[in-house]
């Protein structure tokens, strides 16, 4: 299928009232898995493609520090490997329960909606 005509396609769904009825039908199903796709599609085009620019910078990058490359519209910035340091909440928690008591923060996030496939009979990720 061509790829423009199908983010089109996708991106109508932008513009439609969403209701519960619409939400449970076929139809949505269909149109929803098709802007999913397109989603993917395009998110795997864009990593390529940083890819092949991270590809590029990373020699400069080893050769003389050069960790930018720029256009009128984007910089694009090399950035090293790096490791860092992360506390494992679980053993904490085991090991030392009043200080993981005494380091918990609390903190509040929006609302979501999360999106999952239903499973089928005969589906191979059963």
């Amino acid at each position: 299928m061509n790829k423009l005509i199908t983010v089109k396609q996708a991106e109508a769904l932008s513009n439609v009232e969403v209701t519960k009825a619409l939400v449970e039908s076929p139809d949505f199903a269909a149109q929803y898995a098709l802007l999913k796709e397109t989603y993917e599609a395009l998110k795997a085009v864009k990593e390529a493609v940083d890819g092949k620019i991270r590809d590029m910078i990373a020699p400069m990058y080893e050769e003389d520090g050069t960790s930018k490359v720029s256009n009128t519209r984007y910089n694009y910035t090399y950035v090293a490997p790096t490791t860092s340091a992360t506390v494992d909440t679980d053993k904490l928690k085991k090991e030392f329960p009043e200080v993981y008591k005494q380091c918990i923060k609390t903190s509040s996030r929006k609302a979501t909606v999360k999106v999952t496939e239903v499973k089928t009979v005969g589906d191979k990720n059963e």
